[in-house]
């Protein structure tokens, strides 16, 4: 040792490291895509157009209907009249021609010129203008066909007294 110390010996030498061979590197594969799926887009649904609301027709005016000729009645009207000066009396007969009783009726006529109904019997009289109706009192409302009753009145006139040429029953001619 002691030798050694005084530095006779040669030193050993250290070894020096060897170098690792460094593996080379490799190419890494790289990964081949695969094909991407393409997506197909979902169509939109645009809006489905709604119809425009048409108007609403207005109603085409129909002809209007002209009132049907009521068929004559089944009726037959006297007239009768007594002048004085400027006043008469009437007497009037109704009779029921038909083959159906009626269980009340109505007189209708015009006066032709200026007379007036001042009292009546047997009926319920009125009158507005030269318009005059006569319905049945509550004895006399029924009438059985070929029945006839028995009605009249007192009136007034200036001019002449021409008798009515026009009556009706319960709205229907009369003949």
């Amino acid at each position: 040792w002691a030798a050694e110390q005084a530095g006779g010996a040669t030193p050993t030498p250290t070894p020096t490291p060897t170098p690792t061979p460094t593996p080379t590197p490799s190419a890494t594969p790289s990964p081949t895509p695969s094909p991407t799926p393409s997506v197909t887009p979902t169509p939109t649904p645009s809006p489905t157009p709604s119809a425009t609301p048409s108007p609403t027709p207005s109603p085409t005016p129909s002809a209007t209907p002209s009132p049907t000729p009521q068929p004559a009645a089944a009726c037959r009207v006297t007239y009768s009249a007594n002048s004085w000066g400027s006043g008469f009396t009437a007497a009037v007969e109704v009779t029921n021609t038909g083959s159906t009783a009626w269980s009340s009726w109505r007189l209708g006529f015009t006066f032709a010129g200026d007379q007036k109904v001042t009292q009546g019997w047997s009926a319920t009289w009125d009158q507005s203008g030269s318009t005059v109706t006569a319905t049945n009192a509550a004895w006399n409302g029924q009438l059985a066909p070929g029945a006839t009753t028995s009605i009249g009145f007192n009136g007034s006139y200036s001019g002449t007294n021409a008798a009515p040429t026009a009556f009706t029953v319960n709205g229907a001619a009369c003949s």
